[in-house]
This record gives structure tokens, C-alpha cells and sequence, in this order.
């Protein structure tokens, strides 16, 4: 049941919203249409329409503009203005411009919707009706065609039965007698005069008793609000619906864009009754749920001007081909005028879904609060007048008919009472759910909160107004990152030049100057949490432009503190770190109530117009770095090579100064011990120097003789055996003197 009273009172709330921002405008609206009224009769219009020109079809077309009538209560007129002698032409223009749009309907249009559609709406409802109104005098055989020719209306009985609609449904001033009295296809008589009302209780006879001001206010808030009323009713009830139940980018999201959308709120306008002021709201809507505009303006054409009642009623009073141009001229301008304003929107950068139709971010002041509770109260004054209530009892009745079944007993009524009751008191319980915390206001001040999962138990609403905040969902928030394609060549001119404005303004959130002053393009996206519901909101007006602005503040701090080389050239986490630490800070100390998640860049480059030099000066950075890392490391290669060389070396010559030391020690030890032996055995050596001298200068000279003799001699032999260069052990030798003969 929490779960229904939140929708239900959220569905009160746009309803309350609907009337509140429509109201003054509509109040306004009214006056001037009671003023029209009584200043423009209708025997002056019929005097103006009676040609088969231009001209008429041109004024008859300006004159229904401005004029707040319904189908409903156009339909009268029209058969009056084509008694008076009007044309086929003018009357058909009278009867599409009339109930398109009206100075009620273009209040509500300033006020739901923005200023290009409260411009383009009356434009375009002129526009499809002159171009009607012309089509039907060039092929709709004039004023006396043999086919469409009607006959002449009777007057009915003045016992005749209800008429149901709601709002009185003229068709049958026009029809034949033989009609009159026949049940049309909606199981009900519209065999009634213009000033036949049956059970309606009320005229729409222009008021001829007081001063100008009595009778206008008497026409707008008497005769003209109870033919809008059940259209209001009904309006309003739609788009609170909408509001409530249809997700944002819904209309986009299930794909209903371009022509697709325009078919489709066409082929729903062309059989539906809405009046123009009834179906802004709806079309607001549907705007801010991601439909076109251009839909929605077809919706508000062809919704007012084209009904079941309308085209019967044109059908007999104009005749078939007549209703054949009337539709088509309807459909096509309608589409046509469409496209156009969806390439408007852009070109004036307008954004459609940028209306706010959330009724918790809605405030409303003095003026549009009287206005809104003076309007509802002239609402329900009308609906008890035309006792709709009496009225929506019979086609319950009549529904139920059928299978016997009666839903105006009064047990039904006990049961629809008690949960029409149960369903009010159901808007007294909120449920908080996980990671959510729920703040109850009243009068404009916090009543209670909660921040844990569970119910909690109120005043109903309009008293009790429950505001959910999430505290665990991440919101994330993008700057400067372009995902729009310039190159599509499928894109036409007018919505080439919508992006290319889309794309400028994009890169110009993206761009910042660095502490040298270059400018440099970064693009970047931020996720952060609501830490602090109440300070997030009740603390600031708009908490979310808060954050935003912090982190763009935050991003061009820290380039405006770094080169252009750091930027473009350095890794990425050494510019996203301080980006992180600081913009966490920032939004901390603002006291916001939201703490930094993540910051992520996608993109770091130079502004596009000079992106290709940038790109230049980077990759010329870039490689100077790569060539100074490459210098470095081949001078550490090429000290690395020296040093294990030098070592090498420094082996090798200490290995050799060690050989060589030892090679000359042992030559040093071997001379030492000859020389002791010289001395101990004097002329030794030298003996045996002169010996060795001696056989290699025979030897060498070929003295045969000689070698076989030092060959043969035993003791020469003995001197031919290599020298050892030991000492002799003196222990062997003695202390005597050598003595040759031994030897």
C-alpha cells in the first residue's frame, strides 16, 4: 500500500503542478476569450466568410485563432457561419483553426511548454487551415457541388434524449431529418440545435445582460469553461499519468523518432477528442519524456481538430469530399509543419526535454498558487454543474448493461467509496527503502526523516509531501567528450549544423589554459555519491550545478599549475592524481553533501582547430625524449662495455706483471745459484760456457768429425744434457775445491 500511496500522491502532485503553472495563464486566457466574444459577433465573421476566394478562406482562418472554442462548441458556429452563406472553403478553415489553438491554449503553451512552440502553434494551426480552406474551394466543387451538397437541418424535438459526451456534441444542427432522431455510432442522440442543450444547463448564446467586463467574465467562466471542463479534467489526468508513470527518454528509447514518432501521435490524435488547452499538458509530457517536438505539435493539430463527432459533423454538413480534403490537409501539413520544427529546435538550440515537469523540483509562488486553487475551484464548480458525475454514472451503466452487471448500485458505490478512502489515506505511508533516506515535509519544513528501510507514518497529502534521496546510487556527471559524428554523410544541413553547435559547446566546457597559457582540450567524466542527504537537499538550491562547477574549477586548477609538456606528454595518472585529490577537497569543504568517487580522463589533447600542430609539437616531444632515453641508455651501454674492457685488461696486465715477476724471480734464483756455484768452483761456468760455444760453432759448421766425437765422448754427453739451475747441496759438494780431473 506504501508503494500506491507514493504513486498516488506523486500523480496529485503533477496534477496540482498542471494547475498551479497553467493557471494564470489560462485565467488570463479566459478573460480575453470573454472579451472576444462580445466584441466580435458571429453575424460580423458570417458577414466576412461568404466568398469562394482567398480572402475569406485567409480571415476566416485569422479569426479562428484566437477564438478558445472546442469541437464541440465550433461546431454550432461553423453551421451557423455556412447558414449565413459562408463558403465550403472558409468554413472548413474556421473549423480547424478554431479548436487547434486559442488565447487560453497559448497561455498554456507559454507556461508548460517554451516560447518557439507558443509561436510556432498558432502559426502552424493558421497555416493547415488556410491551406485547407484552399484546397476545399479548388476541388471540393464550391458552394453547390452536386456530391457534398447537405441538406437542410430540422429542428428536433425538444425531448430528446441526453447527449453523454460530456460536453455537447453539435453534429446532428446540420443533419438530415430523417437523423435526427437516429442513435449514432456512440450509442447516443446528437439530434440538437445550437441552442439545444438538453441536460447541459447552460447556452452558447452569448451573454447580452450587463457592461462589457460582466458579460465577458459571465461567457469565459460560464458558457466557454463548461465546454472545456471535461476536456481539463481529462488532460490534466493524462499527463499526470505521464508524469508519473513514463520513465524519462522513454519516447527515444522505444524508437519513436522522426516520421515514425509523427505517424504515430498522428494515427492517436486523428479519432481522439482533446480540446488544444486540454492536450497541452499532455503534449508537455510527452516532450519531457523524450518525444520530438515536432510529434507533439502533431498531436496538438490533429488531437483538437479531428474527432469521431468533428468528421461526422463535417461529413454532413460539407459533404464527403469535402471530409476527404479536410483530413488530408490536416495529416500533411501537419507532418510537414512537424518536420520543420524538429529542425527548428536545434538551429535555436533549444533542448525539448529540458522542460521540467518533476513535481518534487517544482515551486510555485503567490500568484500561480491563488491561480492554480482559483482555477481547480471553477473546475469542479463546472463539473457539478454539468453533473459529470451523474453523467459518468450512465456510461458506467451503460457499459455494464451488457453482462447485467450495475456499477452505480449502492453497494458498488460503498465499495468504490472505501477504496477511493483507503487509496487517500494510502498517500500517509512512505516505505524508505535500502540506501535511501526519506525527509517528510509540511508547511514548507522538515516533519520527519528516516534513513533505514521501513515505513513511515504521516500526514496524507497535500499535507504531507514525502522527498526520497538516494545515498547509495553513483551519479555521474561528463565534461567535454564529444560522441556525436560530424562525418555521417546521411546527416542533412539542418542537423549538421545542430551538432556542429552541440559539438562547440562541448569543447568549449573541455577547454582550459595551462601554466604556460596554452590551451589545452581535456575531456573527462566524475562519479560521486550523496554522503549527506539533508545537506544535499536543503543546502543548496541546485546541489548537482554545484558539484559540476567544482569539478570543472578543480580540473583547470591543476592544468593552470602545469606545462603543456606535463599535459600532453607525462602519463595520465600524474595529471588525473592531483585532479582526484583536489576536486575530492573542493567538494568536501562546499558542504554539499556528496563525496567524489572516481575521476576518469578520456581524453587529453590540444583545442581541434590547432590539434594537428599540437599533435606535431607532442610527437616532436615526444620523440626528443624517446632520443634523449636511447642517448642515455647507449652511454650507459658503451661505460658499461669500457669498464668490463678495463677490467679485462687490468686482469690481463696484472697476470702478466705476475708471470713476468715470477719469470724473473726464477731467472733472478737461477743466476743466484750459478753465481754461487761460480764462486764456490771458480772458472766452473766459464769452462763450461766455452765447451757449449765451442760444439754448437763445430756443429754448425759442418764438422762431422767433430760432432761424432762430441757425440761419442761420454763426458761431453754429459755436458750436452740440459743445465739445471739448482744449487748444488753443499752437503754433497763439500767445502772443498773443484777439481777438474774429477769432472
Amino acid at each position: 500500500m506504501g508503494e500506491f500511496g507514493q504513486y498516488l500522491a506523486e500523480w496529485l502532485a503533477a496534477l496540482w503542478m498542471v494547475l498551479a503553472e497553467s493557471g494564470p495563464y489560462l485565467l488570463v486566457g479566459f478573460v480575453i476569450a470573454g472579451i472576444l466574444a462580445i466584441v466580435i459577433p458571429a453575424q460580423w465573421i458570417a458577414r466576412r466568410l461568404g466568398g469562394d476566394d482567398v480572402k475569406s478562406v485567409g480571415t476566416a482562418a485569422i479569426i479562428g485563432v484566437p477564438v478558445p472554442l472546442c469541437s464541440c462548441s465550433v461546431i454550432p458556429t461553423a453551421t451557423q457561419l455556412r447558414r449565413s452563406g459562408a463558403s465550403k472553403g472558409a468554413t472548413t478553415s474556421f473549423l480547424i483553426s478554431t479548436p487547434e489553438t486559442g488565447v487560453d491554449s497559448i497561455g498554456a503553451t507559454w507556461a508548460l511548454m517554451d516560447p518557439l512552440m507558443t509561436v510556432v502553434r498558432p502559426v502552424a494551426a493558421f497555416m493547415t487551415a488556410f491551406a485547407a480552406g484552399i484546397a476545399v474551394n479548388l476541388f471540393g466543387l464550391g458552394k453547390t457541388g452536386p456530391l457534398d451538397e447537405p441538406e437542410v437541418a430540422q429542428e428536433p424535438d425538444a425531448d430528446e434524449p441526453e447527449d453523454d459526451h460530456g460536453c455537447c456534441a453539435h453534429m446532428a444542427a446540420s443533419k438530415p431529418a430523417a437523423d435526427a432522431g437516429a442513435e449514432d455510432d456512440h450509442g447516443h442522440d446528437h439530434g440538437h440545435d445550437p441552442h439545444h442543450h438538453g441536460d447541459h444547463d447552460h447556452s452558447h448564446d452569448v451573454p447580452t445582460e450587463g457592461n462589457l467586463l460582466q458579460r465577458a467574465f459571465r461567457y469565459a467562466f460560464g458558457t466557454l469553461l463548461d465546454d472545456l471542463t471535461p476536456w481539463f479534467l481529462v488532460g490534466f489526468a493524462i499527463s499526470g499519468l505521464i508524469v508519473v508513470a513514463v520513465p524519462d527518454g522513454f519516447f527515444s528509447g522505444a524508437g519513436l523518432s522522426g516520421w515514425t514518432a509523427m505517424m504515430t501521435m498522428l494515427v492517436a490524435g486523428v479519432p481522439l477528442y482533446v480540446c488544444a488547452t486540454a492536450s497541452t499538458p499532455i503534449a508537455a509530457a510527452m516532450m519531457a519524456k523524450g518525444l520530438e517536438p515536432g510529434a507533439a505539435l502533431v498531436f496538438l493539430l490533429a488531437g483538437p481538430a479531428t474527432n469521431v463527432a468533428t468528421m461526422l459533423v463535417v461529413k454532413d454538413l460539407l459533404g464527403k469530399r469535402t471530409l476527404v480534403i479536410y483530413l488530408l490537409s490536416i495529416a500533411l501539413m501537419s507532418l510537414g509543419i512537424g518536420t520543420l520544427v524538429n529542425r527548428l529546435y536545434p538551429i535555436f538550440g533549444l533542448d525539448p526535454t529540458a522542460m521540467d515537469v518533476d513535481p518534487a523540483m517544482m515551486e510555485h509562488g503567490v500568484i500561480s498558487t491563488i491561480a492554480g486553487i482559483i482555477l481547480g475551484v471553477l473546475l469542479v464548480r463546472s463539473a457539478w454543474r454539468l453533473s459529470l458525475g451523474r453523467r459518468f454514472g450512465a456510461w458506467l451503466r451503460k457499459v455494464g448493461s451488457p453482462i447485467g452487471f450495475d456499477p452505480t448500485a449502492l453497494p458498488v458505490k460503498v465499495v468504490a467509496g472505501a477504496l477511493a478512502l483507503i487509496a487517500y489515506a494510502s498517500t500517509a505511508v512512505t516505505t524508505a527503502g535500502p540506501g535511501e533516506t526519506v525527509f517528510i515535509e509540511q508547511f514548507g519544513r522538515v516533519a520527519q526523516s528516516r534513513t533505514t528501510p521501513g515505513p513511515l507514518f504521516h500526514a496524507p497529502w497535500p499535507v504531507g509531501r514525502a522527498v526520497h534521496v538516494s545515498t547509495s546510487a553513483v551519479h555521474s556527471l561528463e565534461f567535454g567528450i564529444e560522441s556525436i559524428d560530424l562525418s555521417d554523410d546521411s546527416t542533412d544541413a539542418v542537423a549538421l549544423k545542430a551538432a556542429r553547435d552541440e559539438v562547440k559547446k562541448i569543447r568549449a566546457e573541455s577547454e582550459m589554459l595551462t601554466g604556460e597559457g596554452w590551451i589545452v582540450s581535456v575531456g573527462y567524466a566524475i562519479q560521486y555519491r550523496i554522503n549527506d542527504a539533508e545537506k544535499w537537499t536543503y543546502g543548496q538550491t541546485e546541489p548537482e550545478e554545484m558539484v559540476k562547477r567544482l569539478a570543472q574549477e578543480s580540473v583547470r586548477q591543476v592544468a593552470a599549475r602545469r606545462t603543456i609538456e606535463n599535459i600532453l606528454v607525462d602519463d595520465g595518472e600524474s595529471f588525473r592524481g592531483p585532479i582526484k585529490e583536489r576536486m575530492a577537497a573542493a567538494i568536501a569543504a562546499s558542504g554539499v553533501g556528496a563525496e567524489l568517487v572516481s575521476v576518469e580522463l578520456q581524453s587529453v589533447h590540444a583545442p581541434p582547430a590547432v590539434h594537428s600542430k599540437y599533435r606535431d609539437v607532442a610527437s616532436a616531444l615526444i620523440e626528443v625524449e624517446t632520443m634523449r632515453i636511447e642517448k642515455e641508455a647507449r652511454r650507459i651501454e658503451m661505460l658499461s662495455e669500457a669498464r668490463i674492457i678495463a677490467a679485462e685488461t687490468y686482469q690481463k696486465a696484472t697476470s702478466a706483471a705476475a708471470r713476468a715477476v715470477t719469470l724473473k724471480t726464477a731467472a733472478a734464483n737461477a743466476f743466484r745459484s750459478l753465481a754461487g756455484v761460480d764462486q764456490d768452483h771458480h772458472g766452473l761456468i766459464q769452462q763450461f760456457m766455452t765447451l757449449n760455444a765451442q760444439r754448437r760453432a763445430l756443429t754448425q759448421s759442418g764438422n762431422s768429425r767433430a760432432s761424432r766425437y762430441f757425440a761419442a765422448s761420454p763426458h761431453v754427453e754429459i755436458r750436452n744434457r740440459p743445465f739445471s739451475v739448482e744449487e748444488p747441496s753443499r752437503a754433497n759438494m763439500g767445502n772443498r775445491p773443484f777439481d777438474g780431473g774429477e769432472r
